[in-house]
């Protein structure tokens, strides 16, 4: 990314991991990087989660939570950048699905000002839906 850049912090968690967990051993410190995951067939918005293995290597270690994808996939396919750090141990999920999950810092960076500064209200609003949609309480 070139140029000045504006960052968006917040707490989330890399969910589906335990697909990939026989290959893939989080530990707290672990940054990790994001990017679309087009060729999902049960999500066209997905945005996978994985790590670098060298020279333009990558291997899936999970996903993003539903609740902010179609926001995330967006975000990405506008120049922006989703990285991510493990903060925590596997826990069960926040998320209206449940299962387990790694709690992550996400950290969505731009050139574009105005995308970042949209980020917390677009994304509390996905949240409210996404829970409604469950019966869920908001």
């Amino acid at each position: 990314m070139n140029g000045a850049t504006n960052t968006y912090e917040m707490e989330s968690e890399i969910r589906g991991y335990h697909v990939y967990g026989s290959s893939w051993k989080p530990k707290i410190g672990d940054f990790l990087l994001t990017d679309r995951e087009v060729s999902n067939e049960d999500d066209k918005f997905a945005v996978a989660v994985y790590e670098e293995l060298g020279i333009n290597g990558k291997k899936i270690v999970g996903h993003l939570p539903m609740e902010f994808i179609r926001i995330a996939s967006y975000f990405i396919e506008n120049g922006g950048e989703i990285s991510c750090k493990v903060t925590g141990k596997r826990k069960l999920s926040k998320g209206p699905r449940g299962g387990m999950a790694i709690p992550c810092k996400l950290f969505w960076t731009s050139s574009n000002k105005r995308h970042v500064k949209k980020l917390d209200a677009l994304i509390a609003a996905e949240k409210i839906k996404i829970l409604r949609r469950y019966g869920l309480r908001v």
